[in-house]
């Protein structure tokens, strides 16, 4: 299988009710692209750095599984993650 280079991404944060994942963890939330609603796959996320003040981090992002469609991982392109059906985090391919 060929596997999809992760690419950096600013991740945003909604709240720290549950905790940002800590530097190099490896985190695997639901990522939906901007207008794609039905669209909706298992991220693969690796946290290189973050900044807990201003709730954001940087991230190696890629997709979970090798079939994935990988057209959406492109610099600029904005991205939802969830838990579930709630939403936890905004981002931006860099």
């Amino acid at each position: 299988d060929i596997k999809e280079e992760p690419m950096l991404a600013e991740i945003n944060w909604l709240d720290l009710r549950k905790s940002i994942p800590e530097t190099d963890a490896r985190y695997c939330p639901i990522i939906r692209f901007s207008g794609e609603k039905n669209n909706m796959w298992s991220a693969n996320i690796r946290i290189i750095e973050n900044n807990l003040i201003r709730l954001k981090s940087i991230a190696d992002v890629n997709y979970l599984f090798p079939h994935a469609p990988t057209g959406n991982i492109y610099a600029g392109n904005t991205f939802e993650l969830f838990e579930g059906n709630k939403k936890v985090a905004d981002g931006i391919f860099l």
